[in-house]
């Protein structure tokens, strides 16, 4: 018995932060410590739910573990259930690969690629979906409260919005006293990343993706909020209420809550 094969299923930033935090190790010691194991698990590792589930009916697993990372868990979900969606993404790589998705299970998902900071669409939704730290991205803050005017702006009167991203404490906890970090090598492809400025709230990472003897390198900006800072942010831009939670299940958010799930209504 125990665990002898695990499936991961999640983004190569996720798998580190795993690894960084501990908690996979954690759970694989724990396991080893409990039913005295002698070999460690074999790890598969896939980053989309439709991997997973594909993976899954080749072989069995004795453990799943889904960090928030992946892509293809909610827009295709919703329209499966039934819902009318509308995926905005930048990235025309997300964007054709949602749509190669959509196409393949029947889904008549609409996927616009826009910047959030300028897409609005006056009450046409009954909710906004924004997940996997998705949000601060932008160098000026007043891009981010661009961006909350957007979404209240196309909410129908009682929409909501829910953003879900990580929490200033838990972002100040991860990357304290790390300057470069080494995600593991998958397909060939190598991803480093090393800090180039940070503050108190924000951080600039230069990434490095090498495959095939080939390397691209791009810095990226991220603002960490804090619950009081994205509750304010939302009330200026017109969400009357505001509820913030650890996790998509309600667990209360406390300053040791690893994520933080946002919820303002119209």
């Amino acid at each position: 018995t125990g665990v002898r094969r695990l499936l991961l299923v999640g983004s190569r930033y996720d798998s580190f932060l795993l690894e960084e935090d501990g908690r996979l190790s954690d759970l694989i010691l724990t396991e080893f410590v409990d039913l005295n194991l002698g070999a460690s698990p074999w790890i598969t590792r896939v980053s989309t739910g439709e991997e997973a589930l594909t993976t899954a009916t080749r072989r069995s697993y004795d453990l799943v573990i889904v960090t928030p990372h992946v892509r293809d868990m909610h827009a295709l979900e919703f329209a499966r259930r039934g819902h009318r969606v509308t995926a905005v993404d930048l990235m025309p790589f997300y964007v054709e690969g949602g749509q190669k998705r959509a196409r393949k299970k029947g889904l008549p998902i609409e996927f616009v690629q826009g910047d959030m900071v300028s897409v609005v669409r006056p009450e046409a939704f009954d909710a906004v979906w924004n997940y996997y730290s998705s949000f601060g991205y932008f160098e000026d803050p007043k891009d981010d409260e661009a961006v909350a005017r957007n979404f209240h702006l196309s909410l129908k009167k009682g929409g909501k919005v829910l953003i879900e991203t990580i929490s200033r404490e838990h972002a100040l906890r991860v990357w304290d006293g790390s300057d470069r970090i080494e995600l593991p090598t998958v397909d060939d492809i190598a991803v480093t990343a090393e800090k180039v400025e940070s503050g108190e709230a924000t951080s600039i990472m230069r990434w490095c993706v090498s495959r095939g003897g080939k390397t691209k390198a791009f810095n990226m900006f991220h603002r960490y909020y804090s619950a009081d800072d994205i509750s304010s942010l939302l009330n200026r831009a017109g969400f009357a209420k505001v509820e913030i939670s650890g996790d998509i299940y309600g667990t209360p958010f406390t300053p040791e809550s690893e994520r933080m799930v946002v919820v303002g209504e119209k």
